[in-house]
C-alpha cells in the first residue's frame, strides 16, 4: 500500500499544487497538498480509482478550512503577528506585511474597519 501511495502522490502532487497556487500563496499551496495527501492517507481506503477529483476536493476542502481560520482571526492577532515579524523595528513596513501568510492579510485588510481605530493612535 504505501508504494501505491507514494505513487499516487507523485502522479497527482503536482496538480493538487497547482489547483492550491491558484488560490493561496506558495507556502499556503504548499501547505494544503500536505494537507491534502495526510486526508489521502487516513482515507486510503475510499480514494477511488480516478483519484485527481477526490484530491482536488480534498484541497477545497481544506482552503475552506483555512479561510474560516482566517475570518475568525482578530485584527489584534493578526497584528500580533504583524509584530512578531517585525521583530524589534519601530515601524512595520509593506515588506512586513506580506510575510504574513496569505490568509493573515486578507485577514488584516478584512478586519481593519476604521471603527475600531481610536482617535490620536498612529
Amino acid at each position: 500500500m504505501t508504494t501505491e501511495f507514494s505513487e499516487l502522490y507523485e502522479q497527482f502532487a503536482g496538480h493538487v499544487l497547482a489547483y492550491a497556487r491558484r488560490h493561496a500563496s506558495r507556502d499556503d499551496a504548499e501547505d494544503v497538498v500536505a494537507e491534502t495527501f495526510h486526508v489521502a492517507w487516513r482515507r486510503r481506503d475510499v480514494v477511488p480509482d480516478e483519484p485527481l477529483p477526490w484530491l482536488i476536493g480534498v484541497a477545497h476542502n481544506v482552503l475552506r478550512a483555512q479561510w474560516r481560520a482566517a475570518r475568525r482571526s482578530t485584527p489584534a492577532d493578526t497584528l500580533e503577528r504583524l509584530a512578531d515579524v517585525a521583530g524589534d523595528s519601530q515601524e512595520v513596513g509593506a515588506s512586513d506585511a506580506w510575510s504574513l501568510s496569505s490568509f493573515s492579510r486578507s485577514s488584516l485588510i478584512t478586519n481593519a474597519r476604521p471603527s475600531s481605530w481610536s482617535p490620536g493612535t498612529t
